[in-house]
C-alpha cells in the first residue's frame, strides 16, 4: 500500500493515477474541507481515501498504519484554507508525516521539495530544507525530488501567461534561462522513484530537457501562434519579493529571478540518468496550447515571469521593477 500525501493537488492527483495504473494499492489523504470533485476523480481512479490532516499527528499515525511507502506532494503554496501556514504544515506537519511513517515501519518515502538551485531566503526554503534533513537523518529509504519551475503554473493565465490572448507578464529581466518541469513529469518520478533502485536514498533534481528564458518562452509562443504577444512587468515588484521573503500569503512561486545562473540542461536531464525517463519540454507544452492546455491550472492572482522567444524580438524597454511593454513583430 502506498500513501499519498497532497493528493487533491496539481502533482498529487496524478501520482495517485499513475500508481493505480500501475496496479499499485494507493491510499490518498483527504481533508473534510478537501474539494468533491477531486475527491471523486480520486475515488474513479481507485485510490482508498481516508481523512486526515498534516496538523494532526493521530490522524497520520492511523493514515500510515499498514503502508509500505509514502509520497508526499503537500504544498499550502495554493491553500485556500486558514489554519495552513508554512510552519505548520510545510516544515512541522512534513516533519510529522516523517515520523509518522517511520513508527508505522514503512520502508520507502518520497518528498517533493524543490530545486537546490533555488536558494531565496525565505520561511518556505527554510521549511523545505529542513523536512530534507529530518528524512535523510529519519532512517527510512528516502527520494528527495527537487523541481524547478512548473510550467503549468508559470507559463499558464493564473500567472499572467496567457497565450489565447497573447499576453504574456514578465516579472524582472525575463533573460535568466530555466529548465520548466512539467507537474505530469514530476508526478511520473515520484511515482517510479518508489521502486527504483538508482532513486533509493538519493536527492535529484527535475528540470525539462531544455534550459529557456521567460522571454525565450514567449518568443516559442508566437512562433506558434503566429501572432506577437504583448507583457507587462507589474510596478509592485519590490513589494511582491518582500512578501515572498517574509512568509506572508504565497499563493504564487518564486521569482526567477532568483535563480542562480539559471537550472541548466544538465540539471533538468538528472533525472533521466537515474530514471530513464524523459521530461517534456517547455516548447513542446507550448505547442499544445500552453499550461492552460494540460487541464491542470491553478487559480488565484500572483505576480509571474512568463516569456517569449525569436531572433526578431525588441529589446525591452525598462528596467526590472517598472512597468514595461513589449513586443514582437
Amino acid at each position: 500500500m502506498i500513501f499519498v500525501v497532497g493528493a487533491t493537488g496539481l502533482v498529487g492527483r496524478q501520482v495517485c493515477r499513475r500508481l493505480a495504473a500501475a496496479g499499485q494499492q494507493v491510499r490518498a489523504l483527504v481533508r473534510p474541507t478537501s474539494d468533491a470533485s477531486k475527491i471523486e476523480e480520486l475515488k474513479q481512479s481507485g485510490a482508498t481515501l481516508v481523512r486526515g490532516d498534516l496538523k494532526d499527528r493521530a490522524s497520520l499515525d492511523a493514515a500510515c498504519r499498514g503502508v509500505s511507502a509514502v509520497i508526499t506532494t503537500a504544498s499550502t503554496t495554493f491553500s485556500r484554507q486558514p489554519d495552513d501556514s508554512i510552519q505548520g504544515v510545510e516544515q512541522d506537519g512534513q516533519r510529522r508525516l516523517v515520523d509518522a511513517a517511520v513508527r508505522a515501519g514503512a520502508r520507502r518515502f518520497v518528498y517533493v521539495s524543490f530545486s537546490h538551485h533555488i536558494e531565496v531566503d525565505c520561511p518556505l526554503t527554510t521549511a523545505k530544507r529542513t523536512v530534507e534533513r529530518h528524512l535523510t537523518q529519519s532512517g527510512l529509504d528516502y527520494t528527495i525530488l527537487a523541481p524547478s519551475f512548473y510550467m503549468e503554473v508559470w507559463l499558464g493565465p493564473a500567472l499572467g501567461f496567457d497565450m489565447k490572448s497573447g499576453k504574456a507578464q514578465i516579472f524582472g529581466s525575463g533573460k535568466n534561462a530555466i529548465s520548466w518541469i512539467s507537474l505530469g513529469d514530476v508526478a511520473r518520478f515520484a511515482a517510479v522513484a518508489i521502486e527504483h533502485p538508482k532513486a533509493k536514498n538519493a536527492t535529484i533534481e527535475l528540470g525539462g530537457p531544455e534550459a529557456l528564458a521567460p522571454l525565450d518562452v514567449v518568443r516559442t509562443c508566437e512562433e506558434l501562434c503566429g501572432r506577437s504577444f504583448d507583457g507587462l512587468v507589474p510596478a509592485d515588484v519590490h513589494r511582491a519579493d518582500a512578501r515572498i521573503r517574509s512568509g506572508r500569503p504565497h499563493r504564487y512561486a518564486l521569482d526567477p529571478r532568483d535563480v542562480p545562473g539559471a537550472v541548466d540542461l544538465r540539471t533538468g536531464l538528472c533525472a533521466a540518468g537515474v530514471t530513464g525517463l524523459m521530461p517534456t519540454s517547455a516548447r513542446a507544452t507550448a505547442s499544445r496550447g500552453g499550461g492552460q492546455a494540460r487541464g491542470e491550472m491553478v487559480s488565484g492572482a500572483a505576480p509571474h515571469a512568463a516569456a517569449r522567444r525569436s531572433t526578431r524580438a525588441r529589446a525591452p524597454r525598462a528596467t526590472d521593477g517598472r512597468a514595461r511593454r513589449t513586443g514582437v513583430r
